[in-house]
């Protein structure tokens, strides 16, 4: 009865949801205004605009982004934009870069500069000591699991993680494992839709790159849960 309640909890959990449904709602928005207005001459426009700044335009958008994921402002439309004003290469360069720098400038934040302020703020949230206490024991495996389907909202995660025990190395691996296949899988999607938008082109190549790196987020993301269920049950029986 515990663990099914578990599953449901997770299932029902807001945060997960907006994971899986904002970066959708915001490629179909881009899909049905590209029906109703003429979104070409705006991302052209937008994209000459960003290729005049030369290599300032890329790292003043990440230096935004970085600023924005500190703040806790949401980060998915940064990277869709930076596929469209940036292509697939350099935006994910970009995007990949500038969460990397978001991570580790809030754990850091959050282990040395204002601990106790942040503790006292976060310990309040629901399933905050059983999320700690899940990193702590299952690093490996919690922390992708966290980044793919989150107990709380994606830069929310920076700084609770950056409260556990955990070492920065193992933070910054395990959270690579998903950083990596999760922008591309946001990069390529984004792009494929626009090519597929404007001029009319099926990018399958894209298309594929998504699907796999998709399949790699969705395998650790329910292993990661099917751990998190066994401790949470566990912990209940204890």
């Amino acid at each position: 009865m515990k663990r099914r309640r578990a599953r449901k909890d997770w299932i029902y959990n807001k945060n997960t949801w907006k994971t899986l449904i904002v970066p959708g709602g915001l490629i179909l928005a881009i899909f049905i205004l590209g029906r109703i207005v003429d979104l070409q001459s705006y991302f052209e426009t937008a994209q000459q605009w960003s290729w005049r700044l030369g290599a300032w335009g890329p790292v003043a958008f990440g230096a935004l982004y970085i600023v924005a994921m500190l703040f806790l402002l949401p980060g998915t439309p940064f990277t869709i934009l930076a596929a469209l004003l940036f292509g697939t290469l350099w935006g994910y360069v970009t995007m990949l870069s500038a969460t990397t720098i978001a991570a580790t400038v809030a754990f850091f934040m959050s282990r040395y500069v204002a601990k106790d302020r942040l503790e006292k703020q976060l310990s309040g949230l629901d399933d905050y000591h059983k999320v700690r206490r899940w990193v702590e024991t299952n690093h490996w495996l919690a922390i992708p699991f966290l980044r793919v389907m989150p107990m709380f909202p994606f830069a929310i995660n920076n700084y609770v993680l950056g409260l556990t025990n955990i070492p920065f190395w193992i933070y910054m691996i395990a959270s690579m494992a998903i950083f990596v296949p999760m922008t591309g899988v946001m990069i390529f999607g984004a792009q494929s839709l626009y090519r597929a938008m404007v001029a009319g082109e099926v990018a399958w190549g894209m298309i594929g790159g998504a699907v796999a790196a998709g399949l790699v987020i969705l395998l650790l993301g329910m292993t990661g849960k099917k751990v998190f269920m066994r401790d949470d049950q566990g912990q209940a029986e204890q």
